[in-house]
């Protein structure tokens, strides 16, 4: 699950840091006046180090941040990770980079974040095009895998047009998708057909 997040102050300034070390897809360690701080990416979550696309995530923040100057904007506080922050680099918002190339899950406790709804749209894009970890049949967020144990795959079940759909359909977390089942099985016999889509 996503470590608790304690939000900052509105005035707290960004600052900007070296990046000395990439961990993960959305792990960083930044120099920060003469020291090193761990900075998480906000509202965005990368394969874990268990899961597919692990080294593809963590290689795609590599190319785009490691030895360079970016600037950090803190949001919040990561009580494993140090701080919660958007990271810009060269220009680019690192967390939409990584969204757009299917490389991360979007995961905002705060909806009405300016950030969303850009980050929700190129989560979509990245579905349509079958890109990064929507490349893979029923991708497991990272708050819901559980290392050395089977996942169970989720399909959400569209309560009006009664279709189900895998977690790498665009049409997944759509409005009347508020049915889940934990497999294929219970979904087809609760009346619900596969997405033509994704064909779950």
């Amino acid at each position: 699950m996503l470590a608790l997040l304690v939000l900052f102050p509105s005035l707290c300034r960004a600052w900007q840091g070296k990046v000395l070390a990439v961990a993960g897809g959305d792990t960083l360690t930044v120099l920060h006046d003469g020291k090193k701080e761990q900075v998480r990416l906000y509202g965005i979550e990368c394969p874990k180090k268990q899961q597919d696309k692990f080294q593809q995530a963590r290689e795609f923040t590599l190319a785009l941040v490691f030895g360079k100057v970016v600037e950090i904007q803190p949001r919040g506080k990561d009580r494993f990770a140090g701080t919660l922050a958007t990271i810009t680099a060269d220009g680019k918002n690192l967390s939409s980079e990584i969204v757009g190339s299917g490389l991360a899950w979007v995961y905002f406790q705060d909806r009405k974040h300016p950030e969303y709804q850009e980050l929700v749209e190129l989560e979509k894009q990245a579905k349509v095009r079958g890109i990064g970890i929507w490349a893979v049949s029923n991708p497991i967020p990272p708050w819901d895998f559980k290392p050395g144990k089977p996942q169970k795959p989720v399909y959400s079940g569209d309560v009006r047009a009664h279709i189900f759909h895998s977690t790498s359909c665009p049409d997944y977390d759509c409005k009347s998708c508020i049915a889940t089942f934990k497999d294929r099985s219970r979904a087809i016999s609760a009346g619900y057909k596969p997405c033509p889509l994704c064909n779950p």
